[in-house]
């Protein structure tokens, strides 16, 4: 009995120096519990630090293109709500929606990435090496039961190098294979990714595609004023010739009453027939 109570007591012992060790160098059991003030969770730089490739903050207003340079691809979300990649050039195509996200900052700091196209949030599952789709609509924030659906968006390498880092699994990130699929990975070079600003791009394109139309429309008034402006110069001197031709014959619509002989009378006659037609035409 004696022997049992020591055993008890070491046993006691042991678990209280664990305990200490827990809570004096904040350690903490790998579980699939989410705990949101857990030292796995970048509470700061997973978000408010981070920038997008051209070095400028993430907000949750703009649409982002998830890009790898190691692959040259872009993330998809594809109809059977799996996250694939696909080529694209980035400055001369318009991207279709299924490759444009949109950021939710929710309140614990953590964040939710949304597809526009599709209408969901890139989620992962570490057991099976899963990423997916969770079909929702657009909200601020993502309700609290939502773990697998929680990132943090770290630094994760020179010139605006990023990665999507779990907030629920202990070291698990999105990366994008090399057949052109995301797992979860444990860190690495293809976790890296940039976060390229399309509505920046967007918004050049719009302000482009303005310049040009007005200047196409400049370039429609300025033929129309100078066509205008043609078409009045050739009619001011058509009006000085027409009125030259009208004193014309008038003088010989006077002469022409004066006249008594015939032959005189019929060459006034036609003298005043032509100049009624070239005066016609150039009215024409």
């Amino acid at each position: 009995m004696k022997s049992l109570k020591s055993n008890h007591i070491i046993l006691l012992i042991v678990i209280l120096v664990f305990i200490t060790f827990l809570l004096k160098y904040n350690w903490t059991l790998y579980s699939n519990i989410y705990n949101p003030i857990s030292k796995y969770v970048n509470m700061i730089e997973g978000f408010t630090d981070v920038t997008d490739s051209e070095g400028n903050k993430l907000n949750t207003t703009d649409k982002y293109i998830i890009f790898s340079e190691i692959h040259n691809k872009a993330f998809q979300a594809r109809d059977d709500n799996t996250i694939k990649s696909a080529s694209i050039d980035l400055y001369n195509t318009i991207p279709p929606d299924n490759m444009l996200f949109k950021i939710i900052h929710n309140t614990d700091n953590t964040v939710g990435i949304w597809n526009i196209g599709k209408k969901g949030v890139l989620g992962m599952e570490d057991a099976k090496s899963r990423t997916y789709l969770k079909p929702m609509e657009f909200t601020t924030r993502l309700p609290t039961s939502w773990t697998w659906e929680r990132f943090n968006i770290i630094n994760y390498g020179a010139d605006n190098i990023v990665a999507i880092k779990s907030a629920f699994y202990k070291e698990r990130y999105y990366y994008l294979h090399s057949d052109g699929s995301t797992r979860v990975g444990q860190g690495g070079s293809w976790e890296k990714v940039k976060f390229i600003n399309y509505s920046v791009i967007e918004n050049k394109r719009n302000e482009e595609k303005k310049r040009n139309e007005d200047i196409s429309r400049q370039v429609k008034t300025d033929d129309e004023l100078r066509r205008i402006a043609i078409y009045n110069g050739v009619a001011r001197e058509n009006q000085k010739t027409i009125d030259n031709k009208l004193y014309q014959i008038d003088t010989l619509q006077v002469e022409l009453n004066n006249q008594k002989e015939p032959n005189q009378s019929n060459q006034r006659s036609n003298q005043i027939s032509t100049l009624q037609s070239e005066i016609n035409k150039l009215i024409t």
